[in-house]
């Protein structure tokens, strides 16, 4: 075999590896769009039946993080609540009251609420996702408060706050990354 011959063989071989590499890759990429069509198709029929549950399906709480249960628990109506105990014009409990609750006056309470809320958002009232008023300032800084006031456990403010665990937890950790200088 001469030169000529040989690197005339070399060609066709790359030649026809460069053609099997393209037909492996096209094949390949058929492949793969042809799953993600199906994972897609299985995706979308798996939602047409949930929904084909009609209201049920409706009314179900949905959170943020799959598998995460959602409770209602009327935040509204206990942030009212604590508003009209401690904190209308003309509260429930007298100032006293106040004072043996919170082991502060309702003055040092608001300054340091309206610091709070000054510096950081997340003690602000807010809107969720679906446009649902959030929890009250007065609500997180009164759970912050009496965890370490009282030392009570986070998961013991639902009663009467309507505040969850993890909520009450980041209201404590919020504060207290605060310094106030009053």
């Amino acid at each position: 075999m001469n030169n000529s011959q040989l690197s005339s063989s070399s060609l066709s071989s790359n030649g026809t590896d460069d053609y099997y590499y393209r037909v492996m890759t096209s094949f390949d990429q058929e492949q793969d769009l042809l799953f993600r069509t199906y994972a897609n198709n299985n995706h979308l029929l798996m939602e047409l039946n949930d929904n084909e549950d009609g209201d049920e399906a409706e009314s179900r709480p949905r959170g943020a993080v799959p598998g995460h249960i959602v409770i209602n628990r009327n935040r509204e109506e206990a942030a009212y609540n604590l508003y009209i105990d401690y904190f209308a014009e003309v509260p429930r409990f007298p100032e006293e009251k106040f004072r043996k609750r919170f082991r502060m006056s309702k003055s040092l309470f608001h300054r340091i609420a309206d610091a709070v809320k000054a510096h950081d958002n997340f003690f602000m009232q807010q809107r969720d996702g679906i446009g649902k008023l959030g929890l009250s300032s007065l609500q997180k800084l009164t759970a912050a408060f009496r965890m370490i006031v009282y030392g009570a456990p986070a998961d013991s403010l639902d009663d009467y706050l309507k505040i969850g665990e993890s909520i009450a937890i980041r209201c404590l950790k919020t504060l207290l990354l605060f310094p106030v200088y009053l």
